[in-house]
């Protein structure tokens, strides 16, 4: 395998192993959700616009722990 190819089977294992949970937490949240009434207010909005931002920093770490591990890696050759 070549190194790049590694680097994207470690940035799809690590996206596979944060999506896992994401999964399963959205999964128990709308199972909740649709036991009661769906009603948008203020706090419920707010809600899924900070889990979704916490999703996507997260994505962004993991891209960027990858290419510090890349860059690391040519630094030592």
């Amino acid at each position: 395998m070549k190194k790049k190819e590694n680097g994207f089977w470690l940035t799809l294992g690590l996206l596979g192993l944060l999506l896992v949970p994401l999964i399963f937490i959205g999964w128990i949240f709308l199972g909740v959700s649709f036991q009661a009434q769906l009603e948008l207010n203020a706090v419920s909005v707010s809600s899924w616009v900070v889990a979704l931002s916490t999703v996507i920093i997260a994505m962004l770490i993991l891209v960027l722990a990858t290419e510090t591990w890349c860059l690391r890696g040519a630094q030592i050759e």
